[in-house]
């Protein structure tokens, strides 16, 4: 190897080493940690988005407050807000789907299920977040949940 792409190839891990370091080990992390607490008994689990929050968080206290100026600080938010969305919806879809399967219940009917939730989703999305207060304005009596 010549001199030039040694130096290249050395420049190229200077620069990068510590993410594919950080990252590599995250994710060693992330895989025996939940492991190595089940085997102690202890029932742990880590989630995307609390991963991500605590990412954020860190970076924001490294980088300082004028982080909280910026676009990207603000994207970062933003794409916690949709972990946690696709984290919920993807959860429920799979749990409806399970108990659906579950009590029997024919395609047909389960295809008319998956369309008034996605009709509800279009047309009321707050439904899914805070619970629909009945008509006089209070909240829904316990016999109707």
């Amino acid at each position: 190897m010549t001199r030039r792409p040694a130096r290249c190839c050395a420049d190229w891990w200077k620069a990068n080493v510590a993410g594919l370091a950080g990252n590599i080990g995250l994710g060693v992390l992330l895989g025996l940690t939940p492991e190595l607490f089940l085997f102690a008994g202890v029932p742990m689990e880590v989630r995307h988005v609390t991963l991500s929050t605590g990412q954020v968080a860190v970076a924001s206290f490294t980088l300082g407050t004028e982080v909280l100026t910026t676009a990207p600080f603000w994207l970062a938010v933003a794409g916690l807000a949709l972990i946690g969305a696709l984290n919920v919806g993807v959860s429920f879809l799979l749990a409806l789907r399970l108990a659906m399967r579950a009590v029997d219940i024919s395609t047909v009917d389960r295809a008319h299920v998956y369309q008034a939730i996605r009709g509800r989703l279009f047309s009321r999305p707050l439904d899914f977040i805070w619970p629909p207060r009945d008509a006089a304005g209070g909240p829904m009596p316990e016999e109707a949940r």
